[in-house]
């Protein structure tokens, strides 16, 4: 026997999962193995209501639930439950350490102290502290950012894991502490489930493994780093001079999303969506005069910054924790038919104007295509749209990750039969590797420049090294696996279309064998296409289907070199992209306030 260790570096932060399987397995033995292991899984009876949160437990039980979101005042964000009355005066039940909502019905109708309460009449409210479950959000933190952590409340006793492992654990007493050769310190208080496991000898105390860590942490704390590169998106946007805001949505199906704003009562609004595992940062992370949220807010724009299900910023739900795999069930088409209308009836109800312009780069038009297609009704809200790196149709991809697109199956079974649904999230390590790897020597930069250019293709002389630490402090922010087995998909099939579910479940679900295509040519308002000579994903022959397919093109650019990155980061993106895109929303601001003096005539 030998140790295959199957490590889900690019599914979950650096967890790994170890079989003991035979030398002389194949590849495709294992995988069958794993398939028929899930599905023997799936056809196990279990108890149904261990799959229920706690509003499903509630309803379940006969009685009417809500769950409200709140704000606390340093920007947590908090799930309160509640078994409405209008009877009498309402009751809040608080839950203990390790615990959630869900302790006060799990007991059930006639035993749970929720429920009994309701009988007797009262409107009971249960809350959620920050960090539990349901209150894993804050407005500008995310929960895999030690800072998010930075609280105590009822964990003031253990506020260190450490210590209280290092004392409770092993004490030089316990005889399987004398044992150990690897020690393995899981912070379940910290990061869910994360384990970080250390190579002992030994003869080693307790003490000396203290004194050890602690050393460690020192000698890494006095290291030169970029001080931006621990700044969030608000934090970025105050220190350039700006005015910053940050709003907290709810979409119809129940993700919390934060949007960034940077205000202004001079102009209608603008919308700045991101692209895959990134983030509203992306947009302010080139600085004063070089980013373009920065450049709309010195031409008097009302600056949103958008920020999808799931990334650093829009890790919450109503009733779903992120560690739940339903919380990662979605891919580019809910962001399109749910997050966009919810971003965009949101600002449009804020500024009492509709959204003067949409500009979307990479996945931020894929999905906003997929909404004017779905809810025309929104995209009627929004004047005009402008494509940065569009990515749509995707077969001429010359990435390589078109070459993992073959796998697309293989890859949805590993990272269901693991319970690993979320793709590269933001996470400490990723932020040690910011501060410590790509900063401090130029060859570590090359290295992790190299690994971009790789991806979206070759450009160093856009390429601005200076910033890669606060690159990679803010990227990859995260997605849902089922987002980039949607992408795969396209990749393999060259069409842009609904998520392929296979053909039983398509059936089900569309009542045909193939999922449906988004039909672009319903598309009504104007839109402008920007995009690169040296874009490995966004493929000028796939650009120029889409130019094909839409019925109002205001403008179609090429910008020669430019790598998919270049339109957010690239040295001269202000004078080779965002000059003639301002020059362009001008025009439809000229254009619209003539209509209107005509209409008041």
């Amino acid at each position: 026997m030998c140790q295959i260790v199957i490590a889900f570096l690019l599914v979950h932060n650096l967890a790994a999962v170890t079989f003991d399987i035979p030398q002389d397995i194949s590849p495709s033995a294992l995988m069958n193995t794993m398939r028929n292991s899930k599905e023997q899984l799936n056809s196990a009876k279990f108890n149904s209501d261990a799959n229920l949160n706690t509003v499903q437990m509630i309803r379940k039980a006969g009685y009417p639930a809500e769950a409200h979101v709140i704000q606390t005042q340093d920007g947590y964000l908090l799930t309160l439950h509640r078994i409405p009355s209008n009877e009498h005066q309402p009751v809040l039940l608080q839950h203990g350490l390790l615990c959630s909502s869900a302790d006060w019905v799990i007991a059930g109708k006639d035993k749970g102290l929720a429920f009994i309460l309701a009988d007797q009449g009262y409107d009971v409210w249960l809350g959620n502290i920050r960090g539990n479950t349901y209150s894993r959000a804050h407005v500008s933190l995310s929960p895999s950012d030690s800072r998010f952590w930075n609280f105590s409340l009822t964990f003031r006793g253990i506020r260190d894991p450490i210590q209280i492992f290092s004392s409770s654990i092993l004490s030089n007493s316990n005889p399987i502490a004398d044992m150990m050769c690897q020690i393995v310190i899981a912070f379940l208080l910290v990061h869910n489930l994360a384990a970080v496991t250390f190579d002992i000898p030994q003869d080693i105390s307790p003490s000396a493994l203290m004194n050890t860590m602690r050393n460690s942490k020192e000698q890494l704390n006095s290291a030169k780093f970029n001080s931006d590169a621990n700044l969030n998106t608000v934090q970025m946007i105050r220190k350039a001079g700006y005015p910053a805001e940050a709003h907290v949505i709810q979409t119809q199906d129940g993700y919390l999303l934060t949007l960034h704003r940077i205000p202004s009562n001079e102009h209608q609004p603008v919308l700045l969506q991101h692209g895959l595992l990134c983030s509203s940062a992306d947009w302010v992370i080139a600085g004063k005069d070089k980013g373009l949220a920065f450049i709309l807010a010195d031409q008097g724009y009302d600056v949103w910054l958008g920020n999808i299900r799931g990334n650093t910023y829009s890790r919450a739900h109503v009733s779903l924790s992120p560690s739940d795999s339903r919380f990662w069930n979605f891919s580019f088409h809910e962001m399109g038919i749910y997050d966009l209308p919810a971003m965009i009836s949101y600002i449009t109800n804020i500024t009492s104007h509709p959204l003067h312009t949409y500009i979307g780069h990479s996945m931020g038009t894929t999905s906003f295509y997929v909404m004017a297609v779905e809810r025309p009704e929104i995209a009627r809200m929004v004047q005009m749209m402008i494509s940065l790196a569009p990515a749509v149709f995707m077969n001429h991809m010359k990435s390589p990750i078109r070459y993992f697109s073959r796998f697309t199956q293989e890859f949805e079974i590993i990272a269901h039969f693991f319970g690993k649904n979320e793709f590269l999230p933001h996470s400490d390590m990723l932020y040690y590797l910011s501060k410590y790897g790509c900063e401090m020597f130029n060859i570590e930069k090359e290295i992790c420049a190299n690994v971009i250019f790789l991806i979206c293709g070759f450009d160093k002389e856009q390429f601005n090294y200076t910033l890669l630490p606060i690159i990679v402090n803010h990227d990859p922010a995260g997605a849902s696996a089922k987002t980039l087995v949607h992408f795969s998909q396209e990749i393999k099939s060259g069409k842009f279309r609904q998520y392929d579910y296979g053909r039983k479940n398509n059936l089900l679900i569309y009542n045909a064998t193939e999922p449906p295509d988004y039909d672009l040519g319903n598309i009504t308002l104007p839109i402008a296409i920007f995009y690169g000579d040296n874009d490995w994903l966004a493929n000028s022959v796939d650009v120029k289907k889409l130019y094909h397919l839409l019925p109002n093109i205001l403008d179609m650019y090429r910008v020669p070199k430019f790598n998919h990155l270049d339109f957010i980061w690239g040295k001269d993106a202000p004078k080779l992209v965002y000059k003639r895109l301002l020059e362009i929303m001008k025009k439809i601001m000229c254009h619209n306030d003539n209509k209107d003096n005509k209409d008041k005539k």
